[in-house]
Parts: C-alpha cells; sequence; structure tokens
C-alpha cells in the first residue's frame, strides 16, 4: 500500500512538474506584460501587418502568404511560408546582369545576414531570412524589418556606386524616427 501511494504521489508531482512548465512556457508566449517578452514560433501575415503599421511601414497584404510593403520607395515582398515558421524579405532591382554577377559575389562574400543573387530574368535580388524556429520576441521582429530597411538601402548604394558605405550611413545612424535608431549593421568582415 505504501508503495502504491508513494507511485500515485511520484506520478502526480511529475504530471505537476509538467504542466508547471507547460503553463510557464505558455504564459511567456502570450502574455508580454509580466516583464518577460512574448516568444512567438510562428507569424500571419496579418500579425506582421499589424508590426509594420506600428513601425511606420506602409505596407498591403498582396496575397495570403506575402504582404507587399514601402520602405524608401522600394518595394519589398515580406513572405511567410505555410509553416509560418519563417519570415523572408525579397527586394528586387533592375539591373544589368552583365556586370552584376561579380558585384553580387562580392556583395555576399563581404556581408552578413542577406544573400544577393541574379533572378530568373537576370536581374539583381536580394533576400533576408529570419528563422522562428525556437521562438523569437516581437523585437527581433521589429529588428529584422530594420535589417532589412539598412540591407536594401545599403545594397541599393552598393549595386549603383560598388560602395557598401553608403556615406557613413550603413550603422543606422540616420533611419528615419519611424524604423528606429542605433548600430543596425550590416557587418563587413
Amino acid at each position: 500500500m505504501k508503495k502504491l501511494l508513494a507511485a500515485s504521489l511520484f506520478r502526480l508531482a511529475v504530471m505537476s512538474a509538467h504542466l508547471t512548465k507547460a503553463a510557464m512556457f505558455a504564459r511567456l508566449r502570450l502574455t508580454a506584460g509580466s516583464g518577460a517578452p512574448a516568444i512567438l514560433t510562428d507569424i500571419c501575415t496579418t500579425d506582421l501587418l499589424q508590426i509594420l503599421e506600428q513601425e511606420g511601414v506602409l505596407a498591403y497584404q498582396a496575397s495570403p502568404s506575402s504582404l507587399l510593403a514601402n520602405m524608401d520607395d522600394m518595394k519589398v515582398f515580406f513572405l511567410t511560408p505555410n509553416d509560418r515558421k519563417a519570415l523572408q524579405a525579397y527586394i528586387g532591382f533592375c539591373s544589368d546582369q552583365s556586370e552584376e554577377l561579380e558585384k553580387l559575389n562580392a556583395w555576399n562574400r563581404t556581408h552578413c545576414y542577406s544573400r544577393a543573387y541574379l533572378d530568373d530574368e537576370g536581374d539583381a535580388v536580394l533576400m533576408l531570412d529570419l528563422d522562428m524556429e525556437g521562438g523569437v520576441t516581437r523585437e527581433r521582429i521589429v529588428d529584422f524589418i530594420r535589417t532589412v530597411y539598412v540591407s536594401l538601402r545599403t545594397f541599393d548604394e552598393f549595386l549603383r556606386t560598388g560602395d557598401w558605405d553608403v556615406h557613413g550611413q550603413a550603422d543606422g545612424d540616420d533611419l528615419p524616427a519611424v524604423i528606429g535608431t542605433g548600430t543596425m549593421s550590416i557587418w563587413k568582415h
């Protein structure tokens, strides 16, 4: 009888620990008001549109899994795959294919957080990804949006001049207030 009671108490303690742990993670994911930021493991276009608008970025729903945003008069597609566990930014640039491949390779060798390539029509494309597997905060999504903004400005200048410093602006010092300020940067190695 004592063994049965002890085994039952042990199972109850284990279940309680699992429930407490599950409740703790649910609380982290669903509430940000308790001091701990909400952890998001996926994002839909509706939630992303709300974040973009709160950050002062004009955007609209282009399809069930994509938004089209206007950043510095440039079109940026924000894409959410079917499982919504990632966020991608896609920016296309009209370009001359003959000299672009060397520039794109130079960009990819010297920059983090983004990749550049030629699309099927020979135009330059800049892509950025945010993996949400394991969870991210809303602040990390805002940081990703800022990285997209700095990247598109830096990449546009790089394509036009071959220089990625953008006259000292690559560190984000002159970003508009609605996008934010700070030391967001595209790292050169």
